[in-house]
């Protein structure tokens, strides 16, 4: 459903590879695994059957961008835009090296605006419909199996105007601005824990903790209960809900397997400017050498 030419307006598919290219060279994400590289290929053949897949690609990401327009009946409630995800390793996407014309897609969130939760449902993960958005003339293909669990964030976000910014490259809040924004415009999950956050990162960095009295109990990519813990801390994160906080990445724990990033539609400190590229404010706290956010391979087990 989306042109050529619409597609061609996005800075983000780039802005997304570039960003995860970065983290694989920093040794944050790994390499895809294969199957056939531990087991018979008459197994993989089994599995891939059983399972639906052979491959993955560890990692995801996703970021909100305003500029590209979709069809009314795809609209996220009154959002602008469209959300850019990574697509799945089963479709061929190395985390580590994507191809920004072909391993982002279009993904988004359609309410179901008659939507009543029943006890069948109790995480309400059947109040929206999600889409993978086709460009003309090209294979669809779906995004990484832990969108769902990022959409939620993205889906209960807040929102906020903006009107681009007068010196070009980015945005500024306007109660007057056309363009609504989620306050959560951008998402990471990486299988890496947190060693540090440095006391100088603490006015930008926000560390949501487990909520261990709700959710007692370990969870992994693509589970329902980490829709729900996922949408748990972005209520309880004050970054999210308050724009005055001056936070502008929010950190939590995906129990037991990793650390989810959210990444905020907030100026940078003491200016009026939100870069259009929603990584910048990320990659210098992640860099190994002169970060102020440590990452480490021991995950703490619950």
């Amino acid at each position: 459903v989306i042109s050529e030419e619409q597609w061609g307006i996005s800075k983000m598919p780039g802005f997304i590879t570039e960003t995860f290219r970065q983290l694989g060279e920093w040794g944050n994400i790994d390499k895809p695994f294969d199957l056939r590289s531990v087991v018979s290929k008459k197994r993989a053949r089994l599995i891939e059957r059983v399972m639906g897949w052979s491959r993955q690609s560890e990692s995801a990401g996703a970021a909100f961008d305003p500029q590209v327009q979709i069809p009314e009946e795809y609209r996220m409630g009154d959002a602008s835009g469209v959300i850019m995800a990574t697509a799945s390793g089963r479709f061929g996407a190395d985390k580590t090296n994507m191809n920004p014309d072909t391993d982002i897609i279009p993904v988004t969130i359609v309410p179901k605006l008659d939507y009543q939760p029943s006890k069948d449902d109790p995480l309400n993960l059947y109040e929206f419909e999600r889409y993978a958005l086709g460009i003309e003339g090209r294979k669809i293909k779906g995004p990484s199996i832990e969108f769902d669990e990022m959409a939620v964030a993205f889906r209960y976000s807040p929102l906020v105007r903006v009107f681009p910014h007068p010196d070009g490259g980015g945005w500024r809040l306007n109660p007057q601005g056309k363009i609504l924004m989620p306050r959560v415009r951008g998402f990471v999950h990486i299988h890496q824990g947190i060693e540090e956050i440095a006391p100088d990162a603490s006015r930008i960095v926000e560390y949501v903790p487990v909520n261990l009295e709700d959710y007692p109990y370990p969870v992994g990519c693509g589970k329902d209960i980490m829709f729900a813990c996922t949408a748990d801390a972005a209520r309880r994160s004050r970054g999210v809900n308050d724009l005055e906080s001056g936070y502008l990445v929010v950190l939590f724990g995906a129990i037991n397997h990793g650390t989810n990033i959210l990444l905020l539609t907030k100026p940078l400190p003491e200016t009026d400017f939100i870069p259009e590229d929603p990584f910048e404010v990320l990659l210098p706290l992640l860099d190994p050498e002169k970060g102020a956010i440590k990452l480490s391979d021991e995950i703490a087990q619950i």
